[in-house]
């Protein structure tokens, strides 16, 4: 998507042979992400990945109030919910979550060993929950990917799932809107006059 934004001023959305749009192409590359990418889904059941020794089964957002959403308001915090099963005694796992936004960009990593205490977990069999919270503000508008893994650092995936969810980062209501293309990110500034 990065590289058709780079070359093209204007593009064609085709679904099944059909012309479906005619348009920017920053305009028709978010209308594609949208259809193929994000639901109006807040939440995936997932299925199990055979033969591993632990699966996710389930990934949620939920905004800053609790309530399941895929659409963040961006100066609000919200969470990414998985649940995962665990088959077999695991040991020295982490589960990690990162973002990239449509252009393809990774823009944060969230591993639980870092955030928490910085030791590898282990798991005896059964179900699990955990919630990543992640702080408003940062994102700016746009569609967003969400890659999951549990693994053991550097060595096994034992369950990674690229893109698995998408969710998108709107405008503050009532601010103006706000420009994607010079940024991916919003950090924290303050500008001093004399």
């Amino acid at each position: 998507m990065a590289a058709i934004e780079r070359l093209c001023s204007t593009v064609i959305l085709l679904e099944k042979g059909k012309v479906m749009n005619i348009g920017p192409t920053k305009q028709i590359i978010d209308e594609y992400i949208n259809k193929v990418f994000v639901s109006d889904e807040s939440e995936l059941i997932l299925p199990i990945k055979e033969k591993t020794p632990m699966s996710f089964t389930k990934i949620s957002i939920t905004n800053f109030e609790g309530r399941p959403t895929n659409k963040i308001i961006q100066n609000e915090d919200y969470y990414v919910n998985l649940e995962f099963e665990t088959f077999k005694k695991t040991e020295q796992v982490d589960i990690s979550v990162s973002l990239r936004n449509s252009r393809n960009t990774v823009l944060t990593f969230s591993s639980l060993s870092d955030k928490v205490d910085g030791k590898l977990k282990s798991y005896e069999p059964g179900k699990y929950n955990l919630k990543v919270k992640f702080r408003g503000g940062y994102l700016m508008p746009d569609t967003y990917f969400i890659r999951i893994s549990i693994h053991h650092p550097g060595t096994v995936n034992i369950d990674t799932r690229e893109d698995v969810f998408g969710f998108t980062v709107l405008t503050v209501p009532g601010q103006k809107p706000i420009n994607y293309s010079v940024g991916a990110v919003s950090l924290p500034s303050e500008w001093i006059t004399p």
